[in-house]
């Protein structure tokens, strides 16, 4: 059942009051006029790096510990070149001891938290204060806002993370409900299941469908082999690497743009696609972004429990070095690869960068998605689900691979399947030689 979004938008505003959360429509409405002026973003990033070094040299054990004399003069005149001082923080550091980032104000209080296992499976749990939270909050309704969504429109959103559920209690189901969000449990799914809930968003009929690209695939499937008539305006991508393939076999089922969005729960969001200018906007007043060898690094601005300053998220990506032309005046991600794959490591040494196999597809219309594995040197496997002409497909993509089967000699088989499946976070290319060799690196 959903509430029209009139009723939905007054029940949010009251809800919103009553729960403490008042500041989340202001903050909304501030950042939905600071987006405009590049000039004015830059000074609030400014003066919020400013006041975060500051605080974290002072207030959290980690920050302390490194000795870094701090001029509180050169941090007010150009916090920029000092933050360059700081050396980057690793997961593995994060992970090590994650209580030495809480602030030392922030010890004995309530806080929000989320969870991230990343690639080592491990859960790892971050903590951010109250304010942090709706500035999180207002940065993903901003985000909202940029494909046409109005408070209190339909949302549905296709959530892995078993995690998130258990953290969830009373009163985010309530809001859930009164802000017609609809959270679907996708962590164990099956054929079944998924058949339900596309029969469900028949019924319920969203304007924006959120989920990682691997589950809008198999959602996709479900939908066509079903002839059901799911139809939202927009849908949403996030928490994986978005292949071309995939945007467009999702387009195609649901008659909708597929927009990207990049974020982390360490962080909040990080930046989303613009449907203007093609671009990644960055939430500039939430995070300062540096690149440094292709490596994102990030540093929060906002979240004052547990500050991560020059962080190393695991992923790669450049920043565009100009303006673009584009109303949106945050700046943006030239490009977003996601975390660091694995190569295919051939017989003789040699590497083949994962992104090749992403070309490799893209021209292949009837593939909806692959995914390469390597277990040993000679071999590799290539699963691929494909709409049709799975023999005329074939036979093309073994003529494009030729370089590896008669100049390094391996062996390559292609199997279609109907769909595939991950147990977790899609990886395209899994490679076991290579993390050998990566973990002596």
């Amino acid at each position: 059942m959903a509430i029209p979004r009139k009723v939905s938008l007054y029940l949010f505003k009251f809800w919103s009051f009553v729960c403490g959360l008042g500041k989340l429509l202001q903050y909304l409405e501030w950042l939905l006029k600071t987006q405009y002026n590049r000039e004015k973003l830059l000074k609030i990033q400014k003066e919020r790096l400013s006041r975060m070094l500051k605080y974290a040299f002072t207030y959290v054990p980690y920050y302390k510990s490194l000795k870094i004399n701090i001029n509180k003069k050169e941090i007010n005149e150009n916090p920029f070149s000092v933050l360059k001082e700081i050396p980057p923080l690793t997961k593995e550091t994060l992970r090590k001891d994650p209580s030495v980032f809480l602030s030392l104000l922030y010890k004995n209080k309530k806080l929000y938290s989320r969870f991230t296992a990343g690639t080592t499976g491990i859960p790892l749990r971050v903590y951010y204060c109250k304010d942090s939270y709706l500035w999180r909050k207002a940065l993903l309704l901003r985000h909202y806002f940029w494909i046409n969504y109005k408070l209190g429109d339909r949302v549905a959103v296709l959530w892995g993370a078993r995690t998130h559920f258990l953290l969830k209690n009373l009163l985010d189901y309530i809001e859930d409900f009164i802000t017609n969000n609809r959270e679907l449990r996708a962590y164990f799914i099956s054929d079944k299941l998924l058949l339900e809930y596309g029969k469900y968003l028949e019924k319920f009929k969203p304007k924006l469908i959120e989920s990682y690209p691997s589950l809008l695939v198999l959602l996709a499937d479900v939908a066509n082999n079903n002839n059901l008539k799911i139809r939202p305006s927009f849908i949403q991508s996030t928490s994986e690497t978005l292949l071309p393939n995939q945007r467009r076999y999702i387009e195609d089922t649901f008659k909708a743009k597929v927009v990207d969005k990049y974020g982390a729960n360490e962080v909040g969001p990080i930046a989303q696609e613009c449907t203007f200018c093609g671009n990644y906007h960055i939430n500039m007043e939430n995070l300062v972004v540096e690149v440094e060898n292709d490596e994102i690094i990030l540093t929060t601005l906002t979240n004052y429990a547990m500050p991560l300053i020059r962080y190393k998220i695991g992923d790669i990506g450049k920043l565009n070095d100009e303006e673009e032309n584009c109303d949106i005046k945050l700046i943006t991600f030239k490009e977003i690869k996601g975390r660091k794959y694995d190569m295919i490591v051939t017989p003789s040494g040699k590497f083949v960068d994962p992104y090749f196999f992403v070309s490799l597809f893209k021209d292949f219309k009837e593939v909806k998605q692959f995914r390469v594995e390597q277990k040993k040197y000679s071999k590799i496997k290539i699963f691929v689900a494909a709409r049709d002409n799975e023999e005329k497909l074939k036979e093309s993509l073994m003529k494009k691979l030729l370089f590896l089967t008669k100049e390094e000699g391996m062996d390559i088989e292609i199997k279609f399947k109907k769909k595939i499946e991950s147990d977790g976070k899609f990886f395209f290319v899994k490679s076991e030689p290579y993390s050998r060799i990566s973990k002596k690196l």
